[in-house]
């Protein structure tokens, strides 16, 4: 099924768009079909863990690491957010 992804500012510049869309049944799998097709942001998006570098809303709900096998439905809509630190 067909989800929308957001794209943040930081991954834009790998993608060349604002959303895009992907197919898949969880999270995880459209994380993952996201980062096949666009290879350069797969760093961006896990770790050598396997989880989210950055934060994940479904249908703006935050999505937590541990909860990536969430069902997701045509016509859902990932945000993706780049998590942004200093001091």
């Amino acid at each position: 099924m067909a989800i929308t992804i957001t794209v943040p500012q930081v991954l834009r510049q790998y993608t060349g768009r604002k959303s895009v869309k992907v197919e898949g049944t969880t999270v995880r799998d459209c994380l993952k079909n996201f980062a096949i097709r666009y290879p350069d942001t797969e760093k961006w998006i896990f770790s050598g863990s396997g989880s989210p570098m950055i934060c994940v809303f479904l249908n703006k709900e935050a999505v937590l690491p541990g909860n990536l096998d969430r069902a997701v439905a045509e016509g859902d809509v990932l945000d993706l957010i780049s998590v942004v630190a200093g001091g």
